[in-house]
């Protein structure tokens, strides 16, 4: 059985050392209850948008042959660069769609379970607020918070399991006063305690959908 990790560097786990990135925790206690029947593919790559994923969906998910996938984009589809004059590098509707095909791909290369996870939010006024082009409408976070809402329509209308990260993160990390410690001093990506969180919101989700096809 292939579970295959497909997202950006919050999944390939950037800037931490691999024995505490969540994805390598996550794979022990696959294998654990799996007892040796499942091998962990992480798949990820930093920087990626779907747009990306899509490029690269052959060889890193169909050729996979997954029995299980995770999928998380969006940090980077909904980020604003000088040089796109104001626009998200990959727009919203694009990313819906690419999110669908994606899906769609993992299904026809024999997935028999699909888990979907919405972004964590980055700091309020933090570093990555102060990078975004001049020309973005809106800040960085609260477009986040856009293409999060489109992770969960595309949830809904692919009936894949959606692991709600942000919706966690609010009520875990940000209600405690803890969102700033639960990132990297670059706003964005996870420190150890980020880590730790993502291993507790998505791993029982992974966990139970191996057990079930175990079973």
């Amino acid at each position: 059985m292939k579970f295959v990790f497909f997202g950006d560097s919050i999944c390939f786990g950037q800037r931490v050392s691999p024995h505490l990135i969540w994805v390598s925790r996550i794979s022990q206690d696959l294998e654990r209850i799996s007892e040796g029947k499942v091998v962990v593919a992480n798949n990820s790559v930093n920087g990626n948008t779907t747009r990306n994923a899509l490029e690269r969906v052959g060889p890193d998910l169909q050729s996979e042959n997954p029995i299980v996938v995770y999928i998380q984009f969006g940090l980077n589809d909904c980020n604003f660069w000088q040089t796109d004059h104001g626009h998200a590098r990959v727009s919203l509707e694009a990313y819906k769609w690419n999110l669908v095909e994606i899906i769609n791909r993992a299904r026809f290369a024999g997935a028999q379970k699909v888990l979907l996870g919405t972004n964590h939010l980055t700091q309020f006024n933090g570093p990555m607020e102060k990078k975004i082009s001049s020309k973005a409408p809106m800040p960085y976070r609260e477009h986040i918070r856009i293409y999060n809402n489109a992770v969960r329509v595309v949830a809904e209308m692919t009936d894949v399991t959606l692991v709600d990260i942000e919706a966690e993160w609010i009520e875990g990390p940000e209600r405690k006063g803890l969102g700033e410690a639960y990132l990297d001093p670059d706003g964005l990506h996870l420190s150890p305690l980020g880590h730790d969180f993502y291993y507790h919101i998505v791993g029982p989700a992974c966990r139970k959908a191996v057990s079930t096809l175990l079973a």
